[in-house]
């Protein structure tokens, strides 16, 4: 804006100048008359100078156009090369892609197959571990086979209690009988006596039966200890089972959360790539919008200047017919006139074209000078663009391979250390098994060691039971009299003692099966929560295997997109680039368009000036008349009006145009900052 104000003040002050030189011209026309011949001489040097200027600027036009020529074949081979290496570097940058995107795939493959493999070994050990638990169940189920088998037997001999209470019965009674016996008089000696050995014999019968039974009892009472002790073993066994089993669950949790870890963490990953690619292709789309905003204002612009520049030549047409109009009228004008004003006008007419011809050619020399120098700035400018753009594509490129070379550093990374936790794992799991089956070992020895304890103990017992019944036998021989009188208290004593054993037995027992079946639906419950767990597990691991190769189709249809919105932004630079030259031409034009102005506007001085000096000449010619003062008005005075009147039309038509150049010139200043 400046400049042109500027233009626009120097343009002012050469007016004033002219006019200045105008009324100096008006004083000097005396002294120029006889000044002509040198006049016609200058004009024909001025010719010869202004032709050779003509033929210097057709060389240095030449010579412009020939480096304008060189530099654009430049910039094109310099723009086919870019395009090739920024081909090349897509497609490379398409294969290291394609390498790095194999390499994934093959890495989760092998990720995959670790996880199968550690989740076929874990089925392997939970497969064993049930194995073991239905063996233990199995033992189990024996040992409630046996309780019941002594269950049988202890209701047998509950049955068979009313017959020994009959046999006590019959015994008491026999006793009651020797008593009345031995109360009896004399003269019965022999039934007495018969009497007697009968009751001898019967007591023995009697103490037979009842040793057989008390030893029948603690017969009974043996696999009832021994059950009891298995049970309790069986309890403890549980107990360290269960607790082993809750340690396994722990551990198995642990292993869960672990791998739900690197899967969310591989699930963030993969969500980070592609976010990273969906800004890319959105920063892709929006330079696209972008480039597409600025053709569309481009494609306004220059459709207003091709209206505006229509317009303008329309005009420019219509002011070049006026002028021929005027300048036909002119013509006319000065054939009326005397032949030496012709002439005089005539040269000082060719003088100031000649020197405004001059001052045009030198305008139009440092005017192509300076676009030229422009167009080469820009040429440069463009190339160093470019050459930054291709650095910025390689920088870029650099660093995506660099991140996709971190990517799988840190996915091998994961694969390395998820084998090596696997492995662990496995160990660990070997060495669980290992401490459990020494567990179980340690677990025999030391039920062989309780059971063998148990049948010492046991031994001692029947010993000491064998000697309380020898002292039992005494007793029963001291108390054979006594049987007779208290068989009954005997018997029910012995009922009320076995009765109780029996019922706290069968409470203990009712007590283990509840303790075993509730043991065993926690424990079937916890093996159906693992089962889901495991399933869930799997599910997910299917889940996450899906949803990885859902990222992977989204990176791979982004990275397409990527690829064919850099060639729409390529394309799109190229369709900018010819924009620009348009606009180049445009300016050009608008350019050459000012430069006719400027000429229509100097040959209405021109015409000014002219129009001013005929003026002036018939002015005074008019004065000259009026002080001779014809009486009556001749035929000159009549052609003199005649021209005045026309003189006057012509300096309204030339003032018309004069208005009309400065609303061109005004429209002009108004277009040139929008550009």
């Amino acid at each position: 804006m400046r400049v042109e104000k500027q233009e626009h003040m120097e343009a002012r002050a050469r007016l004033d100048n002219c006019e200045k030189e105008k009324r100096q011209l008006e004083a000097q026309l005396a002294r120029e008359k006889s000044k002509s011949r040198e006049l016609e001489a200058s004009i024909g040097n001025y010719k010869k100078k202004v032709q050779e200027l003509k033929d210097e600027l057709k060389v240095g036009m030449i010579e412009k156009d020939m480096v304008i020529h060189e530099l654009e074949d430049k910039l094109v081979a310099s723009q086919e090369e870019k395009a090739r290496k920024i081909q090349e570097l897509q497609e490379q940058h398409a294969k290291d892609i394609g390498g790095k995107i194999l390499k994934i795939q093959t890495l989760e493959l092998e990720l995959s197959a670790v996880q199968k493999k550690s989740c076929e070994k874990i089925l392997e050990l939970q497969e064993q571990n049930t194995k073991k638990l239905s063996e233990k169940d199995l033992k189990i189920q024996q040992l409630e086979i046996k309780l019941a088998a002594a269950k049988k037997e202890i209701s047998e001999k509950e049955l068979e209690k009313p017959e020994l209470s009959k046999k006590f019965d019959a015994q008491e009674q026999l006793e009651k009988m020797f008593a009345k016996n031995t109360e009896m008089p004399d003269h019965v000696e022999k039934p007495k006596s018969n009497l007697q050995e009968k009751k001898s014999d019967e007591p023995t019968q009697l103490h037979i039966d009842l040793g057989k039974l008390y030893v029948e009892l603690q017969e009974a009472k043996k696999p009832q200890e021994a059950l009891m002790a298995q049970l309790a073993a069986k309890d403890k066994e549980m107990e360290y089972l269960t607790k082993q089993h809750e340690t396994e669950l722990v551990a198995k949790d642990q292993e869960i959360t672990n791998l739900r870890e690197q899967h969310t963490a591989k699930l963030a990953a993969k969500d980070s790539e592609v976010q990273r690619l969906t800004e890319m292709v959105q920063d892709g789309d929006e330079k696209n919008e972008n480039l597409q905003e600025i053709i569309y204002k481009l494609q306004k612009m220059m459709d207003a200047k091709d209206r505006e520049i229509g317009a303008m030549k329309k005009r420019v047409a219509g002011l070049e017919a006026e002028l021929e109009n005027g300048r036909d009228e002119l013509i006319n004008t000065r054939f009326r006139l005397t032949h030496c004003e012709n002439e005089k006008r005539q040269l000082e007419a060719q003088l100031a074209t000649g020197e405004s011809e001059i001052q045009q050619l030198k305008e139009n020399h440092n005017g192509a000078s300076a676009e030229y120098e422009k167009e080469i700035e820009k040429l440069e400018c463009k190339l160093d663009d470019a050459s930054q753009k291709e650095s910025e594509l390689q920088e870029q490129h650099a660093k995506e391979m660099s991140g996709k070379d971190s990517v799988i550093k840190e996915l091998e990374g994961k694969l390395v250390a998820s084998q090596k936790e696997n492995a662990r794992k496995i160990s660990q799991l070997q060495e669980q098994y290992v401490k459990h089956i020494r567990g179980k070992d340690l677990k025999m020895r030391t039920l062989e060691l309780e059971l063998s304890a148990v049948q010492k103990k046991s031994s001692e017992e029947i010993q000491e039971l064998q000697e309380q019944l020898s002292d039992k036998n005494l007793t029963i021989q001291d108390l054979k009299i006594q049987l007779s009188a208290a068989p009954h208290q005997c018997a029910n004593k012995l009922k009320v003692h076995h009765i109780k054993e029996l019922s706290d037995k069968d409470q203990v027992i009712q007590k283990l099966e509840t303790h075993l079946i509730t043991v065993r639906e926690q424990h079937a419950k916890e093996i159906i929560e693992k089962d889901l767990m495991v399933q869930e597990l799997v599910a997910s691991q299917e889940e996450n295997a899906r949803k990885i190769q859902e990222k992977d189709l989204e990176i791979q249809q982004l990275a397409f997109k990527l690829v064919g919105s850099l060639e729409e932004n390529v394309e799109k630079i190229k369709e900018v680039s010819r924009q620009q030259l348009k606009i180049q031409e445009l300016e050009q034009r608008a350019n050459e368009d000012t430069l006719r102005i400027q000429k229509l506007q100097e040959e209405s001085l021109e015409t000014e000036r002219r129009l001013q000096g005929m003026v002036e000449m018939l002015k005074g010619a008019v004065q000259q008349k009026e002080k001779e003062v014809v009486s009556e008005p001749s035929q000159v005075h009549i052609e003199l009006g005649k021209l005045y009147l026309e003189l006057k039309s012509q300096e309204a038509l030339i003032a018309a145009k004069d208005k009309e150049i400065e609303y061109l010139m005004e429209k002009k200043d108004n277009l040139k900052p929008k550009n």
